[in-house]
């Protein structure tokens, strides 16, 4: 069980410091490459940084989309309907709304499209989109951020066991100061990245977003 609790706002900058960050420099390997040709996914990121509409674009033969942008609550997804099977999800994104995050991921999965990470990759899209599928690229140069706390607005943190028995990590709770409703709702998102972990876990222990005993440890004595 959980020890302790703090509300967001003496929370918030625990849980920026507590951001687990990939950042490949150029010229190395990317951690999720695998034995693949990048001269397509190469092409895929300059087409993308071109002048397309934003926050998702086709390319011309369905086999691309882009994303570039924040992940908003009820955004049309129509135009992942149309990506090819097997086609590359090639993303630019701060983060955004969870639910809508997982919808998005769960019709790349359903395509089974490779996503391509370019620039950046935060927060929601770290959580959920970056692993969508059966292959992501990382370019080099790029940063892949997420946190514990998706929204400080409704959620607090508290200190307790990480369910795979490494140590201490920090972990959701609902704020003991909201009201019924909020609290159903709360509980309902972290029930729902639950299941969505749990669709592709390699082993039960596993809790997302992963980090590593070196940040709990961190995490863990700037708590106490």
């Amino acid at each position: 069980m959980p020890f302790g609790s703090w509300t967001f706002a003496t929370a918030r900058w625990l849980v920026v410091l507590a951001m687990v960050l990939i950042i490949v420099p150029p010229g190395k390997a990317d951690p999720l490459q695998s034995e693949a040709n990048w001269d397509l996914e190469h092409l895929a990121v300059e087409y993308c940084r071109g002048p397309l509409q934003r926050p998702i674009a086709s390319g011309p033969d369905r086999r691309i989309v882009c994303f570039d942008g924040w992940i908003d609550d009820g955004m049309d997804l129509s135009t992942i309907h149309d990506l090819q099977y097997g086609g590359l999800f090639v993303v630019r994104s701060f983060g955004g709304q969870a639910a809508t995050a997982m919808t998005l991921s769960r019709l790349l999965r359903d395509r089974h499209a490779a996503v391509v990470v370019y620039d950046y990759c935060m927060a929601a899209c770290a959580s959920f989109l970056l692993i969508s599928s059966d292959q992501a690229y990382v370019t080099s140069g790029s940063i892949v951020a997420w946190r514990v706390v998706d929204d400080l607005r409704t959620d607090c943190v508290s200190v307790g066991d990480a369910e795979d028995g490494r140590g201490k990590r920090l972990r959701r709770i609902s704020c003991p100061d909201t009201s019924s409703e909020q609290e159903q709702k709360s509980r309902a998102a972290i029930r729902a990245e639950q299941a969505f972990y749990a669709e592709r876990a390699v082993k039960p222990q596993f809790e997302g977003p992963p980090d590593s005993p070196y940040t709990r440890r961190m995490v863990k004595n700037l708590y106490d």
